[in-house]
């Protein structure tokens, strides 16, 4: 076997303090104690822990931190195992319950504040952790970009950590400080800044010293995935459901409606909640949940829509004539459905534009991604919502204008299909 690292840890006998122990990690993960007095080798252990889906763990590096205990880290593709081993008998503290598994490979030296009691290590997922001395995560940080970077783009991998008291600064590889407080509060560097305020910035920064304008920017592209996706999936599934309702009636159309009056009778936030927190904060999670609460309401329109046209003298032509039902269904009656679809999709994206940023609002969005919704969460987290309107407006005003203006489309969709509705 080949050493991975070398540590020494403390005698925990009679002689507490005294550097007795020199305990070795090898590739072939095993933790093996020597002697400092003679050299001669005191146990060689495996570096296993109570989860026995978790034995494929690689060890890679050992580490001492508080008291002489050893700080262990292992990986397994994309993932980091970590635990505390006690170096007098080279095993996993306690009952083997003392280990968690992170997202990413550390990437720097686990540190040990004695103030908070807490274990202070980065990954190369963009995620600062502090873990009690059990392994139970206390708080999780994503370090983000900011200045002229996006958000969510490279130059957020955390490259050192040091702890001051109940304080810990964090530099990332773009060169950005961050200073957080280790019981889990967010301390901003520097306060925001207001424009004109001495700096570059047209709409002045935030408390993270982040550019309100490129935050801006940036967000739109966001609020548009997230706006168009989640309205054009929903207004999918309606368009479908409502078809085939409407079409074949009978018990297929009992079903669909009972099941859309269900939907229908919901509490769509809350729903939103439950499901964004059991699904996780991502923006794909987000736009999913969106999508399937908001198909019931186009179903019912469309299906209302096919039961007029069904009744048509077109349609009855078309049946005479031998056409198939999917045929009588899709080149008959879809494409005098269509305009209604189109219409409802705007309002769609105006919906989903404002239910994003109220659950990122909440607490629930994506903090990888950037988005305007997530602007105003750090804004009420940070305490700044009174004293900074600089940050506060920016995307209140934008969130406003993108969905008045896929709504003002809808609306002059409506007139275009609606003959009452047109000008004379």
């Amino acid at each position: 076997y080949l050493p991975l690292s070398i540590t020494y840890g403390y005698d925990w006998g009679d002689s507490p303090g005294i550097q007795s122990t020199v305990v070795v990690g090898t590739n072939t993960n095993e933790i093996i104690g020597y002697s400092r007095a003679d050299g001669k080798m005191v146990y060689d252990k495996y570096f296993v822990v109570s989860n026995p889906s978790l034995k494929d763990y690689k060890l890679q590096a050992l580490y001492p931190t508080n008291g002489g205990i050893i700080f262990a880290y292992a990986t397994l593709g994309d993932r980091s195992l970590v635990a505390l081993i006690n170096p007098s008998k080279g095993t996993v503290q306690s009952n083997g319950t003392f280990y968690n598994v992170l997202e990413g490979a550390l990437n720097s030296i686990p540190t040990y504040d004695v103030g908070s009691s807490r274990y202070i290590t980065s990954t190369t997922a963009g995620d600062v952790y502090l873990l009690q001395p059990n392994m139970v995560i206390n708080q999780t940080f994503s370090i983000i970009g900011g200045m002229k970077t996006p958000i969510n783009g490279l130059g957020n991998i955390l490259s050192y950590t040091a702890q001051m008291g109940y304080y810990y600064g964090t530099i990332t590889n773009s060169g950005q400080l961050y200073i957080q407080e280790t019981i889990g509060t967010n301390i901003a560097p520097l306060p925001p800044g207001k424009y004109p305020s001495e700096n570059t910035y047209i709409l002045g920064t935030d408390a993270y010293g982040r550019d309100i304008w490129t935050w801006l920017v940036y967000g739109s592209r966001a609020e548009l995935v997230v706006g168009i996706v989640a309205a054009l999936s929903s207004v999918l599934l309606g368009t479908f459901l409502g078809l085939i309702s409407g079409f074949y009636g009978g018990w297929v159309d009992s079903l669909i409606m009972r099941i859309t009056d269900i939907f229908l009778s919901l509490p769509g936030l809350v729903i939103m909640l439950i499901l964004a927190a059991s699904l996780g904060p991502n923006i794909w999670n987000i736009i999913f949940v969106i999508a399937i609460l908001s198909w019931s309401g186009i179903t019912r329109i469309i299906r209302a829509q096919v039961l007029s046209l069904k009744t048509r003298a077109f349609i009855d032509a078309a049946r005479i004539s031998g056409a198939s039902k999917y045929r009588l269904m899709m080149v008959h009656i879809f494409p005098n459905v269509l305009p209604l679809t189109f219409l409802y999709m705007s309002f769609g994206v105006s919906g989903a534009i404002i239910t994003e940023a109220s659950l990122a609002f909440l607490g629930m969005g994506d903090p990888h991604a950037v988005t305007w919704g997530m602007m105003l969460q750090y804004l009420w987290t940070t305490g700044h919502v009174l004293d900074a309107p600089w940050w506060l407006l920016p995307p209140g005003i934008t969130i406003t204008l993108l969905s008045l203006a896929f709504y003002l489309v809808g609306r002059a969709f409506d007139e275009v299909i609606n003959p009452r509705l047109r000008r004379r």
